[in-house]
């Protein structure tokens, strides 16, 4: 017969090695990493409804209709999450018609900004104009240069507000794969005079890789996601990902749907050079 203590440090243990029960029932691929592992200030978020919609986003034969449909759904609830872990959301009695509860207090918008990194940026900062209707908004046009080796990023267009050096960021990216489109917008923001402590990175789908670069590089910014995956491809795409992001939510491919190399799914199907570029309609005939 075990004694109360054993029987206590036994049930601890069990709870310990038991996945969260958002996560139960999804089988041997489920995530196991825990970001905060990798970045000091990462939270990655969890539900069985996440859960729900990711699956279906990274499904190959998801049409792209569906794709955007969940795609949005998926960045309400990001964005409320974020918007949640600000720090002006402070813990308050609230009174009700029978009795009091405690509670936490709503977003001081005004202390805000959502920049978001075009172009799949773009598509979440949309969630953010739905349900905080008036918040400060940026954008930065940031580009990977697919003819670097090491996918090294470019930024191109720079579109921020006056005054940003007192507000809190909301830095807006779906993907993270390098790290480098972030790191590249976060010094750019720090550049205007924002603190590192008051950029919050939001993106649904993170790589090992990428969580480690902005944990050397900017440690103090907070991270909040959806998932962490394997990896990255030696494409430098992330595995097993979602395809090209922006090719499937605007629908900027020549096919009905999402298709892949065969292989090591290496690059997705709509990023390869066999599309034609729209600027080889401005080229000078010889």
């Amino acid at each position: 017969m075990l004694s109360r203590a054993a029987r206590c440090a036994a049930a601890s243990l069990l709870a310990l090695s038991t996945p969260p029960a958002c996560m139960q029932g999804l089988g041997p691929e489920a995530p196991s990493r825990i970001p905060a592992d990798l970045h000091p200030n990462a939270v990655m978020l969890q539900s069985r409804a996440i859960q729900v919609l990711l699956s279906s986003m990274r499904a190959q034969k998801t049409p792209n209709h569906t794709f955007i449909e969940h795609a949005d759904r998926l960045f309400r609830l990001l964005a409320e999450e974020s918007l949640a872990h600000l720090p002006s959301v402070q813990p308050i009695d609230v009174r009700s018609q029978c009795g009091t509860s405690r509670g936490l207090s709503m977003p001081d918008l005004n202390q805000v900004c959502a920049v978001a990194i075009l172009r799949s940026g773009d598509a979440l900062l949309n969630s953010y104009r739905r349900i905080a209707v008036g918040i400060h908004q940026g954008n930065l046009l940031i580009q990977r240069d697919e003819a670097d080796p090491e996918k090294r990023p470019r930024l191109l267009i720079c579109q921020l507000p006056n005054s940003m050096s007192s507000k809190y960021i909301l830095l807006l990216d779906p993907m993270l794969a390098t790290g480098g489109s972030a790191k590249l917008a976060i010094q750019t923001l720090m550049d205007k005079g924002v603190q590192q402590e008051h950029i919050i990175f939001v993106n649904m789908c993170c790589t090992p890789e990428g969580l480690r670069a902005l944990a050397e590089a900017y440690p103090s910014v907070k991270v909040i996601t959806c998932a962490l995956d394997d990896g990255l491809t030696s494409g430098k795409y992330i595995r097993p990902g979602l395809g090209d992001f922006g090719d499937r939510y605007f629908s900027t491919t020549e096919i009905a749907s999402p298709l892949f190399l065969e292989g090591e799914f290496d690059v997705p199907m709509s990023s390869v050079s066999h599309k034609q570029d729209w600027r080889d309609k401005y080229k000078m005939k010889p």
